[in-house]
């Protein structure tokens, strides 16, 4: 297998920074616009972008009629879910503390692969468990006010989490007949319309009174997170194996940190950074435990 070329190597390191500096900048959107009507503007602009630029890629957009309900299922776990529960949770903690949570998703896909896939739980895999749920251990170990002052957050982003690990197992189990990216774009695009139904239910068809800030996170969201974002990411999952493009995604949470004490003022307390070291730790070897069998497959 040839390195990756230089732009490539760019391009990786740029697409983290931009996630991971995506969630201080999130939570001034969700706080100001309201966390539904936040997710259902990037959704929909991002969508629109996203299909645009498959349509000028000549992607073959139709999708088989077999295919929708599995399609319609895997919109509402890897989006539709993720998208509320993510959007309320974040604006009940720290951006820092957020970002941790979701990425545990690796280690509830474990767990739900061996249930519902047969895959067995390797001991690499068990030592990821242990340090992950360690982790989480810490962060409960104090009190509420340790780890912020609505610990209704917790749940609603662990929930997210869980609802992202479901539906990256169930994507898994479908023999998807779409490319790459005309299936993400009909996720998203399907996956939407839950979250504005939620929208219009909960925070009503108005569009609020924002600052200038609030509108810089919402295009931040939409054009370098939402359409550069997938496009690099495609690219990314080219030019390197799909387990060194999945680790690199550990450094995501780190910079939320670091962002969130940077942009917002946050104050990580030592429980927040100990839990940090485990989950990425955990993290780390849950997917480090891919390598060995990739290392065989492309070995001279």
């Amino acid at each position: 297998m040839k390195p990756p070329r230089g732009f490539d190597l760019v391009l990786l390191a740029a697409l983290t920074l931009l996630w991971g500096v995506n969630w201080p900048l999130m939570k001034i959107g969700l706080h100001e616009f309201g966390p539904m009507t936040f997710r259902m503007a990037t959704g929909l602009f991002g969508g629109a972008g996203l299909l645009l630029v498959a349509l000028a890629m000549g992607e073959r957009m139709a999708v088989p009629r077999a295919q929708w309900a599995p399609l319609f299922l895997a919109a509402l776990l890897n989006y539709s879910i993720w998208q509320v529960l993510g959007g309320y949770g974040i604006t009940h903690m720290d951006s820092g503390l957020a970002s941790m949570l979701a990425f545990t998703m690796p280690l509830w896909a474990v767990v739900l692969s061996a249930l519902f896939l047969g895959d067995r739980i390797t001991r690499g895999r068990g030592a990821g468990l242990a340090f992950g749920l360690g982790g989480l251990a810490v962060l409960f170990s104090g009190s509420f006010a340790a780890i912020g002052a609505e610990p209704e957050g917790i749940p609603l982003m662990l929930g997210a989490a869980l609802s992202w690990a479901a539906g990256t197992v169930y994507m898994k189990s479908v023999p998807w007949r779409n490319s790459v990216v005309s299936l993400t774009t009909w996720l998203i695009l399907v996956g939407q319309l839950p979250v504005i139904a939620v929208t219009l239910a909960v925070e009503g068809a108005h569009w609020p009174d924002v600052s200038a800030e609030a509108w810089a996170a919402l295009a931040y969201n939409v054009g370098p997170c939402f359409v550069f974002g997938y496009i690099a990411w495609f690219r990314i999952l080219r030019a390197f194996p799909a387990p060194v493009a999945a680790i690199s995604t550990l450094l995501i949470p780190c910079i939320g940190v670091a962002s969130g004490a940077l942009l917002l003022g946050e104050r990580p307390g030592w429980r927040v950074i100990a839990a940090l070291v485990l989950v990425m730790t955990a993290i780390a070897i849950v997917l480090e435990a891919r390598l060995p069998r990739w290392k065989e497959k492309t070995a001279p």
